[in-house]
């Protein structure tokens, strides 16, 4: 946690261009971000913004049930936090659905492997042949 609150002062953009300038110089020219509100067009604009010049992106939200996220959370959060954390992915869940425009690819998650997920996340990138 931090005061002030970093988004307040474009702390995550900030970091984006530096982080990615760094990568560019190297040669790199691809790179997965990853946070939950990223995907919302003004956020995205912003992270695009940020990392300057021609940007391809492809939105992906990872997305499972609430019975899902509850075990998840169970098992990372304890006492008092727990049901607040709960409570919170409940609210950012229904929001991004709501919110999200129908060109973020949604991805589930529920009885997927880790690498699943990168595999299906990858394949949305459309950086592999095939």
């Amino acid at each position: 946690m931090a005061y002030p609150t970093p988004w307040e002062h474009g702390l995550a953009e900030r970091n984006l261009a530096a982080i990615w300038a760094n990568y560019r110089a190297l040669g790199y020219t691809r790179l997965i971000y990853t946070n939950t509100v990223s995907v919302l067009p003004t956020v995205m604009q912003a992270l695009l913004d940020a990392m300057g010049g021609n940007v391809e992106a492809v939105a992906v939200l990872l997305t499972c049930t609430e019975d899902t996220a509850r075990q998840r959370l169970t098992q990372r959060e304890k006492g008092s936090a727990l049901n607040r954390q709960i409570e919170l992915s409940t609210q950012m869940a229904v929001a991004l659905e709501a919110t999200c425009p129908s060109t973020v690819h949604r991805v589930p998650t529920d009885t997927c492997s880790i690498q699943s997920v990168a595999a299906a996340v990858i394949r949305l990138t459309g950086w592999l042949p095939g």
